[in-house]
């Protein structure tokens, strides 16, 4: 059976899915996780009732240049103190973690290195979808979107998989594609 510290809704901006509060309603009760969390860049926060903020325990805030002000900030910080939910702080203003990932040309080979060793999403990501499994959410799709490589290029096939080949593929050193 499958169980995880955290399950995640993230990718793209989750609280435009017209369903989010559902599926995070149904994740949280399948208890395939100890928390559930949401991953938003925070701007349709202000539209989100009750039944939002009571569907999961952790808002994963992703603060970009420009899109939020010390007022907005504040809302979501005290809003998420007084609604009992956990606020981490992506601050991509000041450590642009997920922006250095969306490289269209490739950065040489020591660049390229000393980034995936430090990578926030390699080291606490992780995506199971059509048949693979990624380090990181970003895997699934940018070979295919950046690079015309197809879907899987990063990932490790999960049909016949045992533990070795997936620490192995975990515990590798060498950076994805």
């Amino acid at each position: 059976m499958l169980h995880a510290d955290r399950w995640g809704a993230l990718g793209g901006e989750p609280l435009l899915h017209r369903r989010v509060i559902e599926i995070l309603q149904i994740a949280r009760a399948s208890r395939v996780a100890d928390k559930t969390e949401v991953w938003t860049n925070g701007l349709l926060l202000p539209r989100q009732p009750k039944e939002f903020w009571q569907s999961f325990d952790i808002l994963v805030l992703s603060i970009y240049p420009g899109k939020h002000g010390d007022d907005s900030l504040y809302w979501i910080r005290t809003k998420c103190e007084d609604e009992g939910v956990e606020l981490v702080e992506k601050d991509e203003r000041y450590y642009p973690n997920f922006m250095t990932m969306l490289e269209e040309v490739p950065t040489d080979r020591t660049a390229t290195i000393a980034k995936f060793r430090g990578c926030f999403f390699r080291q606490f990501s992780r995506v199971a979808n059509f048949g693979y499994f990624f380090t990181c959410c970003c895997a699934p799709h940018l070979p295919m979107l950046v690079q015309n490589r197809p879907y899987g290029s990063d990932g490790i096939r999960i049909e016949g998989l045992e533990e070795a080949g997936l620490r192995g593929y975990l515990e590798r050193s060498e950076p994805l594609g």
